[in-house]
């Protein structure tokens, strides 16, 4: 079965230091935060030029309050970047703390575990094709109290597709599959009289 033992990369290997890694990642959304206020910034300076004399003060207002804070971001952007040159950009492996080391799966298990995703791949898209036909005529019914997302499937044009799509319907049933992304129980069922001769 599945071993989730690890093996150690070539230590000599060289990475994205992750401390020059996190300062980039820092100076980057300094940038961002620049930016929103400089867009911001430059249209009151054009405002000011065609504005009346009596709504002047409370642009200027702004303006200050604007220029204070791009000064801030400046000296803050100036200091992040002086930092990140004193950081090494990539190093090896072996020069990283040994509990932040990277590894990797070992190469068995890795194999063994993307065969097994692929083979649900291609079960789950066996299934969406399957059923996809009968999707288009149904009814999605949550009922939150109960856990439980009902798709009612329409009556299709003969008995014996109606009978094929019940018994998909069960198949899906025995599955117990919730619903991506909630705790919804799909649960499938069929709206027309099996009972009928055709």
């Amino acid at each position: 079965m599945i071993s989730f033992g690890v093996e150690t990369i070539d230590m000599e290997k060289t990475v994205v230091n992750p401390q020059y890694r996190k300062a980039t990642y820092q100076l980057k959304k300094l940038r961002e935060k620049k930016q929103r206020i400089e867009s911001k910034f430059y249209p009151l300076v054009e405002q000011a030029m065609d504005s009346e004399l009596e709504v002047l003060p409370q642009i200027t207002d702004k303006q200050m309050q604007y220029k204070h804070m791009l000064d801030e971001y400046n000296q803050e952007e100036n200091l992040l970047v002086m930092e990140r040159k004193k950081i090494q950009p990539r190093i090896k492996l072996g020069q990283m703390p040994e509990e932040k080391r990277y590894n990797k799966l070992k190469t068995e298990s890795k194999i063994f575990m993307n065969v097994i995703k692929m083979i649900c791949y291609r079960a789950e898209s066996a299934v969406a094709s399957l059923i996809s036909p009968y999707l288009a005529n149904a009814d999605v019914i949550p009922d939150y109290k109960n856990n439980i997302l009902k798709v009612v499937l329409y009556s299709l044009s003969a008995n014996r597709y109606n009978q094929a799509a019940a018994e998909l319907a069960s198949l899906l049933n025995q599955t117990e599959t919730t619903f991506p992304g909630t705790e919804l129980r799909m649960v499938f069922e069929i709206s027309a009289n099996l009972d009928c001769d055709k």
